[in-house]
């Protein structure tokens, strides 16, 4: 996988264009070996708007690997340049902040920035939107629509 330096994402909604706000959103890398990743959560801004660093899907990663080690087994590089963007449905956000609220311990300083991004969110869909991407086609700044 290569990640671009910086993924800008601008989620808005198809039929009136307006940016959808205070959302939370997420990665899934697909791994060449067990389970694929799902790194990055992030809250569109006022905008809405996400910033994604390839040093901090790299990060995320390889503290997936290092504190899940039976199930996360694929490094970075091996990783398909095939990934989704995922915006949560209102399930999948509830299921995110009990999962980071049970790891809290493990890691808090990293886990609880997560952890206060969910809390923030205001997802209500029923389903969660989907974008498969592929890093050898992509360009740094995205409109997605749902």
């Amino acid at each position: 996988m290569k990640f671009p330096n910086e993924l800008k994402l601008k989620i808005i909604s198809k039929d009136k264009s307006q940016p959808i706000v205070n959302h939370i959103l997420m990665l899934e890398v697909f791994a060449k070996e067990k389970n694929n990743y799902n790194v990055c959560l992030r809250l569109t801004d006022n905008n809405g708007v996400v910033k994604i660093k390839e040093d901090e899907v790299v990060y995320e990663i390889e503290w997936d690997r290092k504190m899940f080690i039976m199930d996360y087994l694929t490094p970075y590089e091996a990783c398909s340049d095939q990934f989704e963007i995922i915006l949560l449905s209102k399930e999948m956000l509830n299921n995110a902040k009990a999962a980071l609220e049970l790891y809290l311990d493990m890691d808090y300083e990293f886990l609880s920035k997560d952890l206060n991004k969910v809390i923030q969110g205001e997802n209500s869909l029923i389903e969660p939107v989907k974008w498969t991407l592929d890093c050898k086609n992509l360009t740094n700044n995205l409109v997605l629509k749902v």
